[in-house]
């Protein structure tokens, strides 16, 4: 893999991918379908900054959970796959997940929206990276002033490998407002159909809200 990362050839970094491959960044999350598309996209995908990242020795070594192999602080994923269930069908790893953590490109405009149930939020950054949360009722015309604006929010990267996913956190006195892509779950907590993220709020530490996106 650092070989291929090192290599002025992104032939072989399509031969290391497992596709659909989940790449998270700025603009949020994309899949890149298959080999023609990342070898397009090689220099997004695999910025200068990430390559160096992982090809740097970290004293720690890499990060390793059930999720995989994690690399550069998990800006890089490796998962494990199987051919079969028996010793004639080894393992073999495979990129699964890229995390773009650097800053933001500057560009203005929404990066997240949410429909709720009882809200309609937004979430949009400034031409300098500040992130800003609206929220009207439902029942709101959306051209009104919004009922809610905080700004100076931050983003969090969540969970490792393929379920790594993105939040945006505002904070205002001692409310917390969290919105942003659903991760993996187990069966039994699967989110509905359509849903395509989560809104939470607590306030002094008790979630008073748990809503999902559609």
């Amino acid at each position: 893999m650092k070989a291929a990362l090192l290599a002025d050839d992104a032939t072989y970094l399509t031969l290391l991918v497992r596709y659909p491959l989940s790449v998270s960044g700025n603009a949020g999350t994309i899949l890149i379908a298959n080999p023609a598309t990342l070898f397009e996209r090689a220099e997004e995908v695999f910025p200068p900054d990430l390559r160096i990242a992982v090809l740097e020795p970290d004293p720690e070594g890499p990060l390793c959970t059930s999720g995989g192999i994690g690399y550069g602080h998990g800006q890089l994923w490796v998962d494990t796959m199987w051919e079969g269930t028996d010793e004639d069908h080894p393992e073999h790893f495979r990129i699964g997940h890229v995390n773009l953590r650097g800053e933001p490109s500057g560009s203005a405009g929404p990066v997240f929206v949410c429909r709720t149930s009882i809200h309609r939020s937004v979430i949009d950054r400034s031409e300098d990276g500040d992130l800003r949360y609206r929220s009207w009722e439902l029942e709101s015309p959306l051209t009104s002033a919004p009922d809610i604006v905080l700004r100076s929010g931050r983003e969090e990267f969540q969970g490792s490998g393929v379920c790594a996913y993105k939040s945006f956190v505002f904070e205002y006195d001692e409310t917390v407002y969290r919105v942003g892509e659903v991760g993996c779950s187990s069966i039994s907590d699967a989110p509905p159909d359509g849903a395509r993220g989560r809104l939470s709020i607590t306030v002094n530490g008790e979630t008073t809200t748990s809503s999902y996106c559609y």
